[in-house]
């Protein structure tokens, strides 16, 4: 295989690699700590990286030092393993996993904050105060849904050893006590 071949094919598996990360080439730059245009340029195939940026890219890809390498020469990348090589790379110049905790932590907080308004308006006897109640909760499951299924989180906060607590009792009553109300409602 050529070295143009070679180089090529890397910046194929990374560019796969990123997309699968849903991660955009300015984000990957940012994550591994280089500049865009190094990011850019291996995903082109036009330009091998210096030794610490290839390693600042693989961690924040959560790739194994010398997975570049191991893809140049024709093999397939090292996925990191663990928790503590997650942490490494998260060190070294990746933030994947700080940024999958803080996406899942943005959608709990809404989430949160979608109970408690929900919560202030199940005392209001207006009855279309029922009907923004189970829309602030349809929200919540939506919100809860995607801060356990957004791209790349599930398999970032798993390696990372990270859990997403379930929604709370008193969400899945008052989801319950909802879904009791509208079938009354449509039956009588």
């Amino acid at each position: 295989m050529t070295d143009a071949t070679s180089l090529e094919r890397v910046g194929r598996e990374v560019q796969r690699r990123r997309l699968g990360l849903s991660m955009d080439p300015t984000t990957l730059a940012r994550n591994a700590g280089v500049d865009t245009k190094t990011t850019r340029a291996l995903e082109a195939g036009e330009r091998w990286p210096r030794d610490m940026s290839r390693l600042k890219i693989e961690k924040a890809l959560g790739w194994s030092a010398g997975s570049l390498e191991q893809i140049r020469a024709g093999g397939k990348p090292t996925e990191l393993q663990d928790a503590a090589e997650i942490s490494d790379a998260t060190e070294v110049g990746g933030s994947q996993v700080e940024a999958a905790r803080a996406t899942r932590d943005q959608f709990v907080t809404l989430a949160n904050g979608i109970r408690q308004a929900a919560g202030l308006l199940l005392d209001v006897p207006d009855p279309r105060a029922r009907t923004v109640v189970q829309m602030l909760d349809e929200l919540e499951r939506t919100a809860l849904l995607q801060a356990a299924s957004a791209p790349g989180i599930p398999r970032l906060l798993h390696t990372a050893g990270t859990k997403l607590a379930a929604p709370s009792d008193e969400a899945l009553e008052r989801y319950a006590a909802n879904e009791a109300a509208e079938r009354e409602h449509h039956n009588g």
